[in-house]
């Protein structure tokens, strides 16, 4: 993987190019890869001109720990336990259903116990606690987590959406 990595970096986009041909874009293609982009939701983590970031894209997990079962959408094969919910849903998001936006992330069973953990933190409790015990929201600050939980979800962007 490092070698092929090393490759494409070494390449500018001319050699990427060079032999490729394409006709000119028409409207409709530009419209239909317009509307492509907003359907994957690509905008709610790429910057792309013209093109407006979707709201309400992501949910919001400040409070996921606390989450009444009552509020989940259990698919077949899922516990039906909130831990057992979030691992579910951060393993395989998209058994959830084919138009949800998340990424297919290929974790291991121990990284999806971190993320689950980290996750199951964010509790009703841990938004009420004193300021100096609690964890703030990204919207609010600038918190990065910490420990192999804090790293997984740098690498995989959990809180560009999240």
């Amino acid at each position: 993987m490092a070698t092929l990595a090393g490759f494409l970096e070494s390449k500018t986009e001319p050699d990427l190019v060079a032999n490729v041909h394409l006709d000119p874009a028409t409207s409709p293609q530009i419209e239909h890869g317009k509307k492509l982009v907003v359907e994957n939701g690509c905008a709610s983590c790429h910057e792309i001109n013209g093109i407006k970031k979707p709201e309400n894209f992501a949910p919001e997990l400040s409070r996921i720990g606390s989450k009444p079962l009552s509020q989940l959408l259990f698919v077949e094969g899922v516990e039906h336990t909130l831990p057992g919910y979030v691992a579910a849903k951060v393993r395989s998001p998209r058994a959830f259903g084919p138009s949800l936006k998340m990424p297919q992330f290929n974790l291991t069973p121990l990284q999806i116990d971190a993320i689950t953990t980290a996750l199951l933190a964010q509790t009703d409790r841990s938004q009420t606690q004193p300021p100096a015990m609690r964890i703030a929201s990204v919207q609010q600050t600038k918190y990065e987590p910490a420990g192999h939980a804090g790293q997984l979800m740098g690498d995989l962007r959990c809180l560009t959406c999240h």
